[in-house]
């Protein structure tokens, strides 16, 4: 008596284009409009600081005397002073961050006395060796960085 035997849970598989059709389907149904809102508190206003070329900017801070320190993802900090992006980075930790997925500079803070001290605290996922794009496990780094009290739009070296 052996014969085929059809299993009931084969035969209830959902075909693959049908599955894709449901899914499209859902998207269709379930979208919502996005629209640029506008706000019109007169509590508030708009002010634009600077205009920045695009990158990967993670975080923004501002120094008590008006600089604005912006971190990317590839391992740079830069500096916006009067509205305008200073040409040369604070540091650049490039060959120094894994820039895997959402990996990379993910945290800064000036110091509580930053204007006296100039100190700067980075977190990024470190990179040994220097190849951003190993997507093997990582090691977080917290560095300690100092500005460089003759210019302090630049980090100290070493």
């Amino acid at each position: 008596m052996c014969g085929n035997v059809s299993s009931p849970v084969s035969s209830l598989r959902p075909q693959p284009m049908i599955v894709v059709g449901l899914l499209l389907l859902m998207l269709c149904c379930f979208s919502v409009s996005v629209s640029a809102q506008t706000f019109a508190d007169p509590g508030f206003t708009v002010e634009t600081i600077a205009n920045l070329p695009r990158y990967n900017t993670v975080g923004l801070t501002f120094a008590t005397d008006g600089r604005m320190f912006v971190w990317v993802k590839t391992g740079q900090v830069r500096i916006v002073k009067n509205g305008a992006l200073l040409p040369t980075p604070f540091i650049d930790l490039g060959t120094k961050v894994n820039q895997v997925g959402d990996r990379g500079l993910i945290g800064l803070a000036l110091d509580p006395k930053f204007s006296s001290n100039g100190y700067v605290y980075l977190l990024y996922v470190y990179e040994e060796g220097g190849n951003p794009t190993d997507p093997a496990p990582k090691t977080a780094r917290l560095t300690r960085v100092k500005a460089d009290p003759a210019n302090p739009d630049l980090a100290l070296a070493g």
